[in-house]
């Protein structure tokens, strides 16, 4: 369904109500603007911090209510004025324009900063003067929230903007068109300047045609970095940071005696598209997505961010393949070309439609989990925080959930609680390794995660426990004392079988027998999930104490160290019998 400007009404409405709640009548003027500034910056790691800062900052405003450096490839600076009128005609419009512009050159123009200026405007004079002498684009903006209509100055403005400067009027319409755009999968159409000789093509015999190069850095960056995580779609992960690889590439290009060698270091990257052209020593192609060397190009990005001088001389392996929509064959490019690196092998099932519904399922729930199926993924969403709080819940709404704050599980994470309460939790440690290799029916990966659940509230049932064993302030209170560490380092370490014999007791509660050893993958049926989720705190109870109780006691009788016991099959009767002795006797 399209996003429209109803959407933004009803969405800047629970802005209001989420941020803004104190401010009165002024609070859905506020959430208007808030969400405009979000949608306008979409691509930047601004969070609601960032921005509710500068809304809330409504006074002596001199013609700007939002300015930000943001950097990138042409190291652009925003400059947004806003309006929230009913109607705002062209020569308002125009009034406007020329406050916000002639602000920001009247700062240029100034030798010092103005002892009387409030701190808005000496951090802008600041930031501007950070600038000089530097290549940076000034993108103006005119953002009217309200029912005021866009109207066309660019004739207008012509003279009034300096070569490095430019103007957009958008109106509430126009924002509704680029959040469709933002939430909608891009299919990136990139053109990228090939080297002559040094490209070859193989012909499509083999169901696809390929062109492979070696491409210069500077080219391919400028070719791709507006596109930002649109050409990362179909990667099995996102771009993950600081990583030890990816600062080994970044101290490769800034090493002089090293970077001219980076080509001959580097993997390359591998390339997806629906189709692609070579016309005049460019080749154009469509959907353009980078299934392998997201790493890379992420670090390529950054580098030419700091030294865009240097990066000129830069080459990197690049394969471009063309798959005319075969979604099937570009989903194995990805797996096969990402199999014969350095990724794990759960990143390569992050695409699979289990995967895919799963995340659907408990996003939709409530409360809502973030599920991360891909690498990276948490981390671009913590750059959202609006985003990030419908995955959040409020502390003290012990009503709601059992498991607070911010809610989110792994995919690794998820397969091991899989594994503890089907088969066994010693196999939480020590099968996850080879779980996703095979994925064939049949095989345990797919009884796991497609044949043991029916109804997505088994999904809610098994993460609310495991959300809430993981969080052992929850029920597990620390102390100095040597017992207490102790019986700590057991609920952190043995939080699978925690949730192992919290899940067991519930399966016994219910009647329903469950041998681990023998049965098929199967959670708790979907009535009785919905039974224990409908009052969770009071059905969870005592139990998961109970259950270090019996790893504890465990721990002495068999004289085993703490990894021990938790990976020993063999004593997990040891632990159930000592963990139902417990329950009975109502020892805590």
């Amino acid at each position: 369904m399209a996003y429209s400007e109803n959407d933004f009404k009803q969405e800047s409405l629970e802005i209001r109500d989420e941020l803004y709640s104190a401010n009165g009548a002024d609070g859905e003027r506020l959430g208007r603007f808030h969400l405009g500034i979000r949608i306008l910056l979409n691509e930047y790691p601004l969070n609601d911090e960032d921005i509710a800062e500068q809304v809330l900052d409504d006074q002596n405003d001199q013609g700007i209510d939002f300015f930000e450096v943001l950097g990138g490839t042409k190291n652009e600076v925003c400059v947004v004025q806003v309006k929230d009128n009913v109607s705002l005609n062209r020569a308002e419009q125009l009034a406007a324009v020329r406050k916000m512009v002639g602000e920001i050159h009247e700062l240029r123009a100034k030798p010092r900063v103005g002892p009387s200026w409030p701190e808005r405007r000496k951090a802008r004079y600041k930031d501007l003067k950070a600038l000089r002498g530097d290549e940076h684009q000034v993108r103006y903006v005119l953002l009217l929230t309200n029912d005021a209509i866009a109207e066309s100055l660019e004739h207008d403005v012509k003279e009034l903007l300096a070569q490095n400067e430019e103007l957009e009027v958008i109106d509430r319409k126009a924002l509704a068109a680029m959040e469709e755009e933002n939430q909608s999968p891009r299919k990136p159409r990139v053109t990228l300047r090939l080297q002559k000789g040094q490209y070859f093509e193989i012909d499509g015999a083999a169901g696809a045609k390929a062109l492979v190069t070696h491409v210069n850095a500077h080219d391919y960056v400028e070719a791709t970095e507006a596109a930002r995580l649109a050409i990362f779609r179909l990667n099995p992960r996102l771009y993950l940071g600081d990583k030890p690889s990816n600062k080994g590439m970044l101290n490769t290009l800034r090493d002089d005696s090293e970077r001219e060698r980076f080509h001959l270091l580097n993997n390359g990257i591998t390339v997806v598209c629906e189709s692609y052209a070579i016309e005049d020593g460019f080749i154009k192609a469509e959907d353009f997505q980078v299934v392998n060397g997201c790493q890379t190009t992420e670090t390529l990005w950054k580098y030419n961010s700091e030294e865009e001088e240097k990066i000129i001389d830069v080459y990197v392996p690049l394969r471009i393949i063309e798959t005319q929509n075969n979604e099937a064959l570009a989903g194995r490019i990805s797996q096969t070309t990402n199999s014969q690196s350095a990724v794990a092998s759960s990143d390569l099932v992050a695409n699979d439609p289990i995967q895919k519904d799963i995340k659907t399922k408990l996003g939709e729930g409530s409360p809502a989990v973030f599920y991360e199926a891909r690498r990276g993924e948490l981390r671009q969403l913590k750059k959202k925080n609006f985003e990030r709080n419908k995955f959040r819940v409020d502390p003290s709404n012990w009503g709601v959930s059992g498991s607070q704050g911010f809610r989110e599980i792994g995919l690794k994470e998820f397969a091991q609680i899989m594994l503890a309460v089907n088969k066994s939790p010693s196999n939480a440690k020590e099968q996850i390794s080879s779980l996703f290799e095979k994925r064939e029916p049949g095989d345990l990966y797919t009884r796991l995660f497609k044949d043991s659940w029916t109804d997505p509230v088994q999904l809610r049932l098994l993460v609310e426990a495991y959300l809430y064993i993981r969080r052992e302030e929850n029920w597990c209170k620390g102390g100095a004392t040597a017992v207490a560490k102790e019986r700590g380092d057991l609920a952190r370490l043995g939080r699978f079988y925690v949730l192992y014999l919290v899940y067991r007791q519930w399966r016994i509660d219910k009647g329903i027998p469950h041998n681990p050893d023998v049965d098929e993958p199967g959670l708790l049926p979907a009535q009785q999930s919905e039974e224990i989720l409908r009052d969770f705190v009071s059905n969870i109870g005592k139990l998961p104490k109970l259950a270090v109780r019996a790893l504890e006691k465990s721990k002495v009788a068999l004289g085993l160290e703490t990894r021990d016991l938790l990976r020993r099959k063999p004593a997990r009767k040891d632990i159930e019998d000592k963990f139902d002795d417990l329950l009975f006797l109502g020892d805590s």
